[in-house]
């Protein structure tokens, strides 16, 4: 039980949450994965698209 609540507390466990606002592309639900430490990542259910916080070189 305390490892359930170690995890949360820490950022260490990976969240997963739909956002308001839909797809640009195909106007389907858009969810983001974050809280782990890791970049945040925005991928749309629809066309599979995926969105990151890191700048493409």
């Amino acid at each position: 039980m305390a490892a359930g609540q170690i995890a949360p507390a820490l950022e260490m466990t990976r969240k997963t949450q739909a956002l308001e606002r839909p797809c640009p592309h195909c106007s389907a639900q858009l969810r983001i994965d974050g809280g782990d430490g890791h970049m945040p990542t925005v991928k749309c259910r629809g066309c599979g698209r995926k969105w990151t916080g890191e700048v493409a070189a």
